[in-house]
């Protein structure tokens, strides 16, 4: 559910790809414990491409854009599909085009 509300945080985001006030603290906290959550998880299963695509949403949501480009650019070398709206999206929001 977690990673549900995370996820869903997207959609509440304006133009800029950034949270709207009333959410970025709870946002930011609820994706620093996923961030955590997940990284464990990730150093003993590191092919696991579901951890790391939901890290690279936590990630996102909290506006670490560096970091969800390096979870992307994995799960494209172990041939784990990241869907193409949210490429679209962290795309605009970090002002990178890869």
């Amino acid at each position: 559910w977690l990673l549900t509300f995370i996820g869903s945080s997207v959609g509440y985001a304006n133009g800029e790809g950034h949270v709207p006030p009333p959410w970025a603290h709870a946002i930011s906290v609820l994706a620093g414990m996923a961030i955590a959550d997940l990284s464990r998880f990730i150093a003993f299963a590191p092919s696991d491409g579901p951890a790391r695509n939901e890290r690279m949403l936590a990630f996102f949501s909290a506006g670490d854009y560096d970091e969800a480009w390096v979870d992307a650019h994995h799960l494209f070398k172990s041939g784990y599909r990241v869907e193409p709206g949210f490429l679209e999206t962290l795309r605009a929001a970090s002002g990178r085009n890869e």
